[in-house]
């Protein structure tokens, strides 16, 4: 936090202790305290209805396309306090898998040309196939006449149209197995001709949502407002980079404004659910702002994890986010600046 390492000189630690805690030691002296994070907690403004909306994972792994890793550029990022109504684009991040449309696209042609011969062959097949059921059918239909001549006919060569007959019927019962162990293959090749189609319309329809996912969207309607870049240590802007997953801007319902502290464990005793405590307002040390305790956060975290800078001196130290709400809104504090709470 830049307001925390601006307090350097030890008299002005001094001084500022002094009036924030009213500390004093048993001769009525003012005690001055060891370190300069002694004197406040850290804090800073938030909108009290907000959602976060966090950056993509800049991870492509779409189709046997794989890439990506490391941080996500903003390429359009809208005005901090614009109004914006639910599903308008809010941010968006540089997407650098274009050129992998192009080969889902080409592999989908592919299976469909694929699919489309299979049709074919299979269409092919099945006249020769019928064809030949024909021309069977149409033999054991003249072998069946032959057997009817009876007397007309010696009896050997009866006999021979009678066998004739038989060698013709079982003609018919092989081309019947065979039609239907046809039909089996093509409902088994149309399947997999269809999986396979249906998979690389399925790989560009994962590709759009992943693309998709690199634009921000408004959430509900409500208020832009940026956060704090995580390296930066300012709000975010235009062309700036960050890691996947962190928090990026917020929507808020109102423009109601409230407050998070960075309690440290040991100072937790200070502060409960209902109880209120104080703020120095950023632009005047003098005015402080009051507000009540809404949330005390289960788990602490190390500060330098929670305010996004590992070089405040007090940075490894664990805290707990206090949530707080301003008795009375601040004409001129806005969401992601930097205060200085007072134990209460």
């Amino acid at each position: 936090m830049n307001a925390l390492r601006r307090l350097r000189p030890a008299a002005a630690a001094v001084l500022l202790w002094a009036s924030a805690c009213g500390c004093r030691a048993r001769d009525g002296s003012a005690k001055p305290p060891e370190t300069v994070e002694e004197l406040f907690i850290l804090g800073r403004v938030v909108a009290a209805n907000a959602t976060v909306v966090r950056a993509p994972s800049n991870e492509f792994r779409v189709g046997g396309w794989g890439g990506g890793g490391g941080g996500v550029k903003f390429t359009e990022l809208k005005a901090d306090g614009a109004k914006v109504k639910e599903g308008e684009e809010i941010a968006r991040f540089k997407f650098d898998w274009e050129q992998a449309l192009d080969y889902f696209r080409q592999r989908l042609a592919s299976e469909k040309a694929a699919s489309t011969r299979s049709e074919l062959q299979l269409a092919n097949k099945e006249r020769e196939l019928q064809s030949q059921q024909k021309q069977v059918r149409f033999g054991v239909q003249l072998a069946k006449i032959d057997t009817l001549k009876g007397d007309a006919v010696p009896k050997n060569r009866l006999k021979y149209f009678e066998g004739t007959y038989e060698l013709r019927r079982f003609e018919e019962g092989a081309i019947e197995k065979r039609m239907a162990a046809f039909e089996r293959r093509r409902e088994g090749e149309d399947e997999y001709y269809k999986t396979r189609v249906a998979q690389a319309q399925a790989t560009i329809e994962q590709y759009e949502r992943v693309k998709a996912g690199f634009v921000l969207k408004a959430p509900h309607d409500g208020v832009l407002r940026h956060l704090i870049h995580p390296w930066n240590g300012r709000k975010i802007q235009k062309g700036d980079n960050m890691q996947g997953g962190m928090e990026a801007v917020s929507v808020a319902r109102d423009e109601t404004l409230a407050i998070e502290l960075f309690v440290p464990e040991r100072k937790l005793k200070h502060f409960r659910k209902g109880g209120e405590a104080y703020v120095r307002d950023p632009a005047d040390n003098n005015r402080r702002h009051t507000v009540v305790i809404k949330e005390i956060e289960d788990f602490p975290q190390e500060i330098g994890f929670l305010i996004h800078d590992s070089k405040v001196p007090q940075a490894r130290e664990k805290a707990f986010v206090v949530k707080a709400a301003f008795k009375k809104q601040p004409a001129k504090l806005s969401v992601g600046g930097e205060v200085k709470g007072e134990i209460p």
